[in-house]
């Protein structure tokens, strides 16, 4: 775990880094490396659900880099600091009306939205070379991996910095949000380029439109047929319909078929 202040965020973040078995044995191995968003919440299911995976040969041990808060998500209140810290960072563009509807459940740490472009920066410019100097970093197989606004921000971040990383990993995100910005955003960005030479994973709960306001199923389809429809070259993009799974109980499949997707040999 490291304490790492941004000062282009001007905010602190807990780093945690999960190393492979080999890491101390194979002094000359680079290793793919993941950066994990929310790493509060998922950083200790996802470095284990790559460990598991890595006992088949055809799937390379992986260094975890999540990325999360000073936050104790225990502690009282802890879960509305962090969801108010994440939300900050994590949001393309300001959004009052979602601002809005979360002021009486959040008082002692208001939510504002819109800081997605600094926190791209921040590990564009502080996290990255750091990690990238410290560890044995396989600069080919750099992946990013979200989910919920997490995974609206790995979308962000493939179209405002898509040579950062070389895999994206978006589950269950907020398409929705910001009037369903990330699709204006993505249609912009084709109208400018013809190559996207990446890897994309796509994932949603099969119940994630149990509620008849929600457009999380429909919006990821809709994502995904746009970009198919552009016929970018060097594209790879796929996407997994969670079955049985609603908002919050597809994470652990999104990362594990995501990156058996992107990083199996």
């Amino acid at each position: 775990l490291m304490l790492l202040k941004s000062n282009i965020v001007n905010r602190k973040y807990s780093i945690y880094i999960a190393l492979p078995e080999t890491y101390n044995k194979n002094k000359q191995k680079q290793y793919p490396v993941v950066y994990l968003l929310d790493a509060n919440y998922y950083f200790a299911m996802t470095t284990e659900i790559t460990r598991m995976m890595a006992l088949n040969s055809k799937f390379p041990e992986t260094i975890i880099v999540g990325i999360g808060y000073p936050v104790d998500i225990f502690s009282k209140d802890g879960s509305k600091n962090i969801f108010s810290l994440r939300v900050n960072d994590l949001s393309p563009i300001i959004d009052k009306k979602f601002e809005k509807s979360y002021e009486n459940w959040i008082i002692k740490y208001p939510i504002k939205t819109g800081g997605a472009y600094k926190f791209l920066q921040f590990i564009k410019s502080e996290l990255v070379p750091i990690i990238s100097k410290q560890y044995r970093i396989d600069k080919n197989k750099r992946i990013i991996a979200g989910h919920s606004i997490g995974g609206l921000f790995s979308l962000y971040a493939l179209f405002n910095q898509p040579e950062l990383f070389d895999g994206y990993i978006a589950g269950s995100p907020s398409i929705w949000y910001g009037r369903k910005y990330i699709l204006k955003y993505e249609k912009k960005y084709a109208n400018k380029h013809n190559e996207l030479p990446f890897k994309i994973h796509l994932s949603v709960g099969a119940l994630e439109e149990n509620d008849k306001d929600s457009s999380m199923i429909s919006d990821t389809i809709q994502l995904y047929k746009n970009i198919k429809s552009r016929k970018y070259k060097g594209i790879n993009i796929t996407k997994n319909i969670v079955s049985n799974c609603d908002h919050t109980a597809t994470p652990a499949q999104s990362f594990q078929v995501g990156l058996m997707k992107i990083l199996k040999d």
